[in-house]
């Protein structure tokens, strides 16, 4: 089976309108369908574009709207923001998906045949615009005040004092649970685990409380957990550690362990204290989670001129929408700040994004020598790195044998070097079926150990791996 057997994606078209100073998107249909979050997603908003469906459509400059006909007695309010060059979504319908059907549906509708721009905006599509233009003025003017050093020096060393008492007893838990010893553990004596996790949300240490918890989750899960358990261990400790002899760590290293503690770093001191990049970027590809409630996107982007990457962190709480959405196989041209660190990675768009184009993904693998040096050098200067990105080019995948578990599935090289996969069958058997048995291009996230495909390429076409959450 061919890749276009399952969604293929398809970039968006934006087009700069000069005259009216911004730039505004035409999208197309396979365009629409490549945000769908799932096939089922897709094939849902193709069913809601009839008009019966909508009593009520719009569009102006600025946005398209329109109330969809739902279960309930009250249509769901959908709107669009089209005004630059990425869409933004919102509905009330109470869908964790983003972008959920109805989004989807309103601009196949806008794709199939655009509407007049001349509709008067109603009072909630006002509401919602002045609400968004109000918050970026607020980043602005927040941006250009200058800051009380003195104010910051205390909060920083109150917040410093939290963390090493919240991680002192983290680490007397840590060892308490070796001492009794590891093998004896069941997912019914879990509980405490998960207590401690909180605990480190009251010492402001929250990632370290995220690390304990995915260990947590490990326990039983998997042929080698206690092995997994263990190094998971280590990392936690390492931060502890580093939280104390901090004194002597450089700024790119205190950088790192902040992130790793979960030490927020606000999107102004990231664009004045980080390195700015302006470049093409590609959309190499993207993975949402839901963790308590919260969904996190992490959308990696690679450099056409510095093929430097990059990765784009994103947060939405409950049915909020993220800011922007991307697609995976386009390119933009803006500049990224860039987070310190031992190896910046992390980063946020610093100023207005480009026009989004297709084109086909370029990729350009290392090779598997030189790509697994790479990554190994990256977790070499920070060790609580979670992943690396990862691109190889030529490679077979492979099941595991009869009755090996999913973790056995790989991809090999053509000189028979493996990599293990992290990947679940249904995802595995996609994989498969783009490859029909030839060599296909892959991109993912490599943790140390396993590898976590995202985008797979063939002659036939792009495969999109992103929709886990």
């Amino acid at each position: 089976m061919a890749c276009h057997s399952f969604t293929l994606i398809a970039a968006r078209k934006l087009e700069a309108l000069p005259e009216q100073g911004v730039e505004h998107m035409t999208l197309t249909t396979s365009a629409v369908l490549s945000l769908a979050p799932d096939a089922a997603s897709a094939t849902a908003a193709k069913g809601l574009t009839a008009p019966a469906s909508w009593p009520l459509l719009g569009r102006s400059a600025r946005a398209v709207w329109g109330e969809c006909k739902g279960s309930g007695s009250r249509p769901y309010r959908t709107q669009v923001d089209v005004s630059g060059a990425t869409p933004t979504f919102k509905c009330s319908c109470p869908s964790r998906k983003f972008p959920c059907k109805h989004g989807l549906a309103l601009l196949l509708i806008e794709a199939a045949a655009p509407m007049q721009q001349d509709t008067p905006e109603p009072d909630w599509i006002v509401e919602w615009l002045d609400a968004r233009q109000v918050r970026a003025e607020r980043k602005e003017t927040k941006a250009a005040e200058p800051p009380d050093p003195k104010a910051a020096i205390k909060r920083e060393e109150a917040r410093w004092k939290k963390i090493s008492e919240g991680a002192a007893d983290l680490d007397r838990f840590m060892a308490d649970q070796l001492a009794r010893g590891l093998a004896s553990l069941s997912a019914q004596q879990l509980d405490p685990w998960r207590t401690m996790a909180a605990r480190m949300v009251d010492a402001q240490a929250p990632s370290l409380g995220d690390r304990l918890g995915d260990l947590a989750d490990v326990v039983g899960a998997q042929a080698d957990w206690p092995k997994t358990v263990l190094l998971g261990f280590g990392a936690i400790h390492l931060a502890i550690e580093a939280v104390e002899k901090r004194a002597s760590l450089s700024n790119e290293s205190i950088a790192d362990l902040k992130t790793a503690l979960g030490w927020p770093i606000t999107s102004e001191q990231v664009l004045a204290c980080g390195d700015l990049v302006e470049d093409t970027w590609q959309v190499l590809g993207q993975l949402s989670e839901l963790r308590n409630r919260i969904t996190e996107r992490r959308v990696w982007l690679r450099g056409a001129r510095t093929m430097r990457h990059a990765l784009i962190v994103d947060f939405a709480a409950g049915t909020r929408s993220f800011d922007s959405a991307f697609i995976t196989g386009s390119a933009f041209a803006c500049t990224l700040a860039f987070y310190p660190g031992t190896t910046p990675l992390r980063a946020i768009v610093s100023g207005t994004v480009g026009a989004s184009t297709e084109g086909g993904l370029q990729v350009s693998s290392l090779g598997l020598d030189l790509e697994l040096a790479a990554a190994s050098q990256a977790f070499g200067r920070n060790p609580w790195l979670r992943a690396a990105p990862m691109t190889l080019g030529a490679v077979t995948p492979h099941a595991p044998g009869a009755g090996g578990p999913e973790a056995a599935w790989a991809v090999a090289t053509a000189t028979g070097e493996a990599l293990p996969l992290q990947i679940g069958r249904d995802e595995a058997m996609q994989l498969l079926a783009c490859s029909g048995g030839a060599p296909i291009d892959l991109f993912g996230e490599w943790d140390g150990s396993r590898l976590r495909p995202l985008t797979a390429w063939s002659a036939e076409g792009l495969l999109s791996l992103e929709n886990r959450a």
